[in-house]
């Protein structure tokens, strides 16, 4: 289920996780409550104190659109970079390794931090990995 198959309501749960009160959230669209194992995980969800809300769609899709602008897929020295990074290069061993400074491999990084509307190179490779980026490298 994806918020692209919601009509008019979606069901966002909200969640905060640990001490540095990380929040998560899961949007599904409103009719899949109706569905036996959703309710049920809905159910744990909030027994956990998930908040769970109904939104109409057009309101979540204008309140939090990705904050970034749109992006575009990596270039071919951005998947070389990539490739580096999860295989544990350091910014300057992976300078040295496609043959440019450290400070360009920053800005590099920083880049696709941007267009993936990350906060950090953590959520940056998760994201990078979620849309696909990663999985021609993996092989």
């Amino acid at each position: 289920m994806t918020l692209s198959t919601a009509t008019h309501e979606v069901l966002v749960l909200v969640a905060t996780a640990g001490q540095e009160s990380v929040r998560y959230r899961v949007v599904v669209p409103v009719e899949s409550r109706n569905q036996p194992e959703v309710a049920r995980q809905l159910d744990m969800f909030a027994s956990h104190g998930v908040e769970i809300r109904t939104v109409p769609t057009e309101l979540f899709e204008r309140l939090w659109r990705p904050s970034g602008p749109p992006s575009t897929g990596p270039t071919q020295r951005e998947l070389d970079l990539l490739m580096l990074l999860m295989n544990g290069y350091t910014d300057e061993s992976a300078a040295a390794r496609l043959g440019i400074s450290e400070r360009t491999v920053r800005r590099m990084v920083s880049d696709l931090m941007h267009r993936l509307s990350a906060r950090s190179r953590f959520q940056a490779g998760a994201k990078a990995a979620d849309r696909g980026w990663l999985i021609e490298l993996a092989g």
